[in-house]
């Protein structure tokens, strides 16, 4: 016991740990200290220039790579080009531009997103457990943005969606923000219970050439949707797990023995990991793509409840589904739906959601059935 305390007592950047759950994250295989970038801020980093302001940002379809975009709002009177950052916050190891060198340009009044990829997860013993305070802010759509307009035009990655960070309610790509449309929320199975893992001020180091000159500053970093409280408690929550148990999504989907068409079932297994400690899985919500059917559903329809403990014998969780929504842009549009976002508890411990992905086979099965599910043509 005194031995499993002291491994679940150190603080320690977790990421590898977390990889074994299954859960993704971009840093499992460099620790945090190998991202190339340094601890903090530089000592001789001057402060940000007259009229420029940095704010976090997320979309849902970076959640699982663990990027962020680091918004560049320019309320000065000279463009600012930002050669270079690097984001340093309690919850993470240090954050880099994930296209070094394509020298966005935030013109006067107007912003730029620049694509980060977190370092790897850093956890204190408890940084997974949820606690009393209230849930972050869940992204929507509009906001304060709207009147401040992208930068997008000069730029040709503004075009280049792989490494897209813009956040839910912006278009933007990286190194631009694109316009301020709302963009569909994903109101069922996304950022539910708790979120309020502890956070420190973010802060962030940039390079950036103003007027012709090219200086090394610093300043804070707003997160007013809690960003990085939410990344904290789904990666130390995942980790926290991951110390207990295995849980998997198997590849393959059960269909409905009367090949109806209108419900399947998705096996998720869980395995106690030796000497580990007591891992139960208490209830795993449904999604945007997928609701919750037949037995082992919650009253309200929106959530299976498993009540699981992981044992050293695999335990096999079935979690029958059937088609959330029926439109096509639930498939044509989806970022978070094939993963299925996990309550669990340690040592009787309630930790923060965190979220175990489907495999790339069961997720063209799964589109496939909602597809026949639906009657699509």
């Amino acid at each position: 016991m005194a031995t499993r305390s002291a491994r679940r007592g150190r603080t320690a950047i977790l990421a590898c740990v977390a990889c074994a759950l299954g859960v993704v994250l971009a840093s499992c295989d460099a620790p945090a200290s190998e991202t190339g970038h340094d601890a903090g801020p530089l000592h001789d980093a001057g402060p940000l220039p007259d009229g420029i302001s940095l704010e976090l940002r997320q979309g849902r379809e970076n959640y699982a790579d663990r990027v962020v975009s680091l918004r560049v709002t320019n309320d000065g009177s000279a463009p600012a080009t930002v050669v270079d950052v690097t984001l340093v916050s309690d919850g993470a190891g240090p954050a880099g531009m994930t296209r070094p060198g394509s020298a966005p340009v935030a013109r006067p009044g107007r912003y730029r997103d620049v694509a980060l990829a977190l370092g790897g997860p850093v956890c204190a013993e408890g940084d997974g457990a949820v606690g009393e305070e209230p849930g972050v802010e869940e992204d929507g759509g509009g906001g304060d943005d709207s009147s401040i307009g992208a930068d997008s035009a000069d730029s040709a990655d503004s075009a280049d969606s792989a490494d897209s960070a813009g956040d839910e309610d912006s278009a933007g790509d990286e190194d631009s923000a694109g316009g301020a449309g709302s963009a569909v929320g994903e109101a069922v199975g996304e950022d539910r219970g708790d979120s309020s893992a502890t956070a420190g001020p973010a802060r962030a180091t940039l390079t950036i050439e103003v007027d012709g000159a090219t200086s090394t500053v610093a300043g804070p970093v707003a997160d007013p949707r809690g960003h990085l409280a939410r990344i904290r408690g789904e990666d130390c929550a995942a980790a926290a797990v991951a110390e207990g148990a295995t849980l998997e999504v198997r590849p393959a989907l059960v269909r409905a023995s009367d090949q109806a068409g209108d419900s399947a079932a998705v096996l998720l297994t869980a395995i106690a990991v030796p000497a580990g400690p007591q891992v139960a899985v208490d209830l795993i919500d449904g999604t945007t793509l997928l609701a919750p059917a037949g037995p082992g559903r919650t009253a309200d329809g929106t959530a299976w409840s498993p009540d699981v403990t992981a044992g050293a014998t695999p335990a096999e969780i079935a979690l029958g589904i059937t088609p959330n929504r029926c439109d096509p842009h639930v498939v044509a549009e989806d970022k978070r739906g094939t993963f299925l976002p996990v309550h669990a508890s340690v040592d009787g411990v309630a930790q923060h959601v965190f979220y175990v992905p489907m495999p790339d086979e069961l997720r063209a099965a799964v589109y496939t059935f909602v597809a026949e599910a639906c009657g699509w043509d």
